[in-house]
């Protein structure tokens, strides 16, 4: 099981996380960061741990930070899988497997559990798919598995691979890709200039 998590500013910077009181925020903090792979966590200890009182826990169930999975505080992260994305080769599957199985919308896709919207009769969504068939290079990881979403965030560097800034035309079109998205006005004019030779200089 990994020994980090990552926390999605998308989710934390809501108006849905930001109205919590503060203890119950920084129990998400440590719920998250316990969970195994699946997004699964035994919030009994987490709570003893940090001295949080459980009706915090309540207030993440009912503002669906988090669900219950069964009366032994056994917890299911909502956002997990929006905010961690791992590689199939290195997933350990949670030992609540099939109780989230039981208990959720999701279903498995190789050794990964993806939300059942987001595979159509085994197919992937339609954004995957290059012109010539093929699956875009933003839908795969660098393992060539397909991602359901980009691993750090929308406009980041990591939703590109080491393989594809492996040349520089390709690092030179994601500098221009991220420019585009972050500072529209700006665009053009920033970018229309932007060399790989320019590239060099920095």
């Amino acid at each position: 099981m990994a020994q980090r998590r990552m926390i999605s500013k998308e989710v934390i910077q809501s108006q849905r996380f930001l109205t919590l009181p503060l203890e119950a925020q920084a129990l998400y903090f440590h719920l998250i960061a316990a969970s195994d792979d699946d997004g699964v966590v035994d919030a009994f200890p987490i709570v003893r741990m940090v001295g949080a009182r459980e009706d915090n826990l309540g207030l993440l169930v009912v503002k669906k930070f988090v669900l219950p999975l069964n009366n032994e505080m056994i917890y299911f992260i909502t956002d997990f899988s929006k905010q961690n994305k791992i590689r199939q080769d290195r997933i350990q599957p949670s030992i609540y497997r099939d109780l989230l199985l039981e208990k959720t919308d999701l279903v498995r896709d190789g050794k990964r559990l993806v939300d059942k919207n987001e595979i159509i009769d085994g197919q992937m969504p339609d954004k995957c798919l290059a012109n010539d068939g093929q699956v875009a290079d933003i839908c795969q990881t660098s393992d060539g598995q397909m991602s359901a979403q980009y691993s750090i965030g929308k406009y980041s560097i990591g939703e590109y691979s080491l393989e594809q800034l492996s040349t520089e035309k390709n690092l030179l079109l994601m500098i221009k890709n991220l420019n585009r998205n972050l500072f529209p006005k700006l665009s053009k004019k920033a970018t229309s200039n932007l060399t790989t030779d320019k590239l060099k200089c920095y």
